[in-house]
């Protein structure tokens, strides 16, 4: 039996297992089973006993532990009992400190070093949710681990800003250092970037300066990246700045661009939308894609019904348009050399691209039987 069993026996048998990844050497992870050896609500129960009446139901009210597991706001505390918000802040704020002061408070150290050294398996810096969601199974055990970690010295938290997600912490410099790493990579990263998840985490790692190694496994580094609530990931795994329609993905635009990027070629818009629905669980309907796709300029059409993405290099255009760009560039071309070019930016038969240079306004074969633009064909026979 361990010192912490030993001094919680009085609490209750059952115990509240969590999982977490911990640091491992060279960085590799292992997942092990992490145990508290209390029932947090019996601790909270013993804590409460050494305030006043007032002040307990207080500290209940707003911790959500008694049957009633919503915190109340300061406000309607202060409704119940006729004070105002600024006056229960402050028998709370008393509350916390004389639970602090007492010597259930003292007793209950392993507790709080077993908390602490959960929290650490988890990283060090963990956002809210996903603290509770490891440390508690239900809303009672989560209120009051909540608690006990608003009392405990050893706990920071931090709120909610603009720029990061609500999240615990044992360290200061660690939070900071996280925190400053967080703010460069997003500076660092382009507007439209769209990163596997490997390689935001190289890229995230890069900036982390003065962390202890034992922190850099996949698992705790990918926890620290979701604080940040101007990065985040999409569906498929990749992740960029929280505003690309990239990575909030909206609506069935946004689906089809991430199946095309996915897929890394042309798709017919009917396979598009099969791809939409089997992947992301969204019923996608084929007209309803199929429009989306004409609609967005993200998209060009390379064929009959096949879409592919601009920024691979595609242009909008007919088939004559395109040999009538590949001239521009290239100049006098033989028919193959011609197919070759149309082939790389639409889906269409040979056949179909050697009908379209029979179009004697816009292409004449010369005496060599290259083709060249009409309007070039004077200049080019000139001796």
């Amino acid at each position: 039996m361990t010192a912490v069993e030993r001094q919680l026996i009085d609490f209750g048998k059952k115990c509240v297992i969590i999982y977490a990844y911990m640091p491992q050497q060279q960085g590799k992870t292992a997942k092990q089973r992490v145990t508290l050896s209390f029932r947090p609500t019996k601790v909270v129960d013993r804590l409460l006993r050494e305030v006043p009446e007032r002040v307990r139901d207080v500290l209940t009210r707003r911790f959500g532990l008694g049957k009633d597991e919503e915190r109340q706001t300061l406000e309607a505390i202060g409704k119940r009992y006729g004070i105002t918000r600024e006056r229960v802040r402050q028998i709370e704020l008393y509350g916390l400190s004389l639970i602090r002061k007492s010597a259930v408070y003292r007793e209950m150290g392993p507790v709080f070093e077993e908390l602490t050294r959960a929290v650490d398996a988890l990283g060090g810096v963990v956002p809210h949710e996903d603290l509770f969601s490891f440390l508690a199974s239900h809303r009672s055990s989560e209120n009051a681990l909540f608690f006990l970690m608003t009392v405990g010295d050893e706990f920071f938290h931090a709120k909610e800003t603009p720029e990061f997600r609500a999240h615990w912490f044992l360290d200061p410099r660690l939070s900071q250092k996280v925190q400053e790493a967080l703010r460069n990579l997003y500076h660092e990263l382009p507007d439209d970037a769209l990163v596997p998840e490997h390689e935001m985490i190289d890229r995230f790692l890069r900036h982390l300066q003065g962390v202890n190694d034992r922190y850099f496994n996949e698992e705790v580094v990918t926890r620290w990246l979701f604080i940040a609530k101007k990065l985040g990931r999409n569906p498929l795994g990749e992740w960029g700045k929280t505003n690309a329609p990239h990575i909030r993905l909206r609506g069935i635009r946004d689906y089809a661009y991430a199946v095309l990027r996915r897929h890394g070629s042309p798709m017919h818009f009917r396979e598009v939308a099969r791809v939409i629905t089997e992947l992301f669980q969204r019923k996608a309907h084929e007209a309803t894609t199929h429009n989306e796709l004409i609609k967005d300029p993200r998209f060009v059409l390379v064929g009959r019904g096949v879409y592919a993405l601009r920024e691979w290099g595609y242009e909008e255009g007919a088939v004559k348009d395109i040999i009538e760009r590949v001239l521009r560039e290239h100049g006098p071309l033989p028919p193959k050399a011609i197919v070759d070019f149309v082939k790389r930016e639409r889906y269409v038969k040979d056949a179909t691209i050697l009908a379209n240079l029979h179009d004697t306004t816009r292409f004449r074969r010369l005496a060599d039987g290259r083709y060249a633009l009409a309007r070039d064909v004077v200049v080019i026979n000139q001796p």
